[in-house]
């Protein structure tokens, strides 16, 4: 558990102070990434010595000697191209950033097979050469991002991963994706598939859309749509099956019951920004999920959201981490878009929530990733992956708004 007391006592890492008064989402979050988050990580969060970025830091700002994944260097990249493409950071070293995780993923991830190796040593030789599809789904996302401000390289990166995600995952129409290209199955080494894989391809496929006007990207994220319609979503409970068997169907054992209400939220955002929201088939989705999530995966001491429960809300992990509650916010502000009386919480009400856990608590410009049930921090250092996700908060807010 965080000696708390001590990283408090730390000179050179003040906390972020929010001014006083009355705050919109937009910009509480985006004061917090604009001037204190994404310089920090633009500081420290680079390595410029075995290239891609540090996977984990230490409460004083130091890179721990952690394994690298792929998917965190995609991360990085999206969030250093969103800095760019939202006006926070437009600088020349901003550009560079996006310049070094786009080279990072493109050639030193990139195999001698032009395949994608999945994780890496803190210094940089692969580990693991496997071709995982979360991985491949963050790749096209980061190249989305890229191209958006810009960058060359970019556009083949995304078009070769786009090209493998289609030969060497796609099973077919309402059939989804393999989890690892070289599984005939679809299934992973425990025996199943997941709806987060897809979820994130979902996500991929609608950046890349909207940044290349590829339109084979919006047909299959089209066809995840429909195939989360139809197999993934629990019509019974307005939950979301995190685990099923090779064809998408419950799992005949305890497995079948597990839910991640943080997952919920996600999917319920990112179903309403691909359709935004013309269907009423998906908006009636989207407020089954967050009421569902809203219900049963709310602690009520902290009013942060649980890691893993049950259908019918039973904790199976009462620990919170940062990612879900920004995926609650995400989703509220999709519900404010379509209307849902029934449900009391808002945005503004789940931010402040993950403010006053996770990052106002914490050293400036970082977070407290783990929460326990009682509020207690039991996060040891922070996991640069996070960034991502609190960046996409505030892009969420602002997108929004432009509709």
């Amino acid at each position: 558990m965080l000696d708390l007391a001590r990283h408090q006592q730390l000179p050179e890492q003040p906390r972020y102070q929010v001014l006083g008064g009355p705050m919109t989402l937009r910009s509480r979050m985006g004061g917090w990434l604009e001037h204190v988050a994404i310089p920090y990580w633009l500081a420290r969060g680079i390595d410029h010595q075995a290239g891609g970025f540090h996977e984990c830091l230490s409460f004083s700002g130091q890179s721990l000697p952690v394994n690298k994944r792929l998917r965190t260097a995609a991360r990085q990249t999206f969030c250093f191209a969103s800095a760019i493409r939202y006006g926070w950071d437009e600088s020349a070293e901003c550009h560079a950033a996006v310049g070094h995780g786009i080279a990072f993923l493109n050639r030193h991830a990139r195999q001698s097979n032009n395949t994608f190796a999945k994780e890496f040593t803190s210094d940089g030789r692969v580990i693991n050469p496997s071709r995982d599809a979360y991985d491949y789904a963050f790749l096209l996302f980061a190249a989305a991002a890229a191209v958006r401000v810009g960058n060359l390289e970019a556009r083949q990166l995304g078009e070769d991963v786009m090209h493998q995600l289609e030969a060497d995952f796609y099973l077919g129409s309402g059939c989804g994706y393999r989890e690892v290209a070289d599984s005939k199955s679809g299934v992973d080494a425990n025996g199943v598939r997941r709806a987060n894989p897809h979820m994130h391809i979902l996500e991929a496929f609608t950046a890349w859309h909207r940044a290349t006007g590829d339109m084979n990207a919006h047909t299959r994220a089209a066809d995840i749509v429909d195939m989360f319609l139809a197999k993934m979503f629990d019509s019974q409970t307005g939950s979301l099956r995190e685990f099923m068997d090779a064809d998408l169907q419950p799992l005949p054992d305890a497995r079948a019951d597990i839910r991640e209400p943080g997952h919920a939220f996600e999917w319920a955002w990112l179903l309403y920004d691909f359709d935004r929201c013309g269907d009423a088939r998906v908006q009636e989705v989207i407020k089954r999920l967050c009421t569902w999530a809203v219900t049963f995966g709310t602690n009520p001491a902290t009013g942060l959201t649980h890691q893993r429960v049950t259908y019918s809300g039973r904790v199976l992990d009462d620990t919170s981490r940062s990612w879900p509650q920004t995926e609650a916010v995400r989703a509220m502000l999709a519900l404010e878009r379509i209307g849902h009386p029934d449900i009391t919480t808002n945005a503004s009400a789940r931010l402040d929530t993950l403010f006053r856990h996770h990052l106002a608590p914490a050293p400036a410009g970082l977070w407290f990733d783990r929460i326990a049930a009682d509020g207690t921090v039991l996060s040891e250092s922070v996991p640069a992956s996070i960034l991502y996700h609190l960046v996409s908060v505030f892009t969420a807010s602002l997108d929004v708004a432009d509709l």
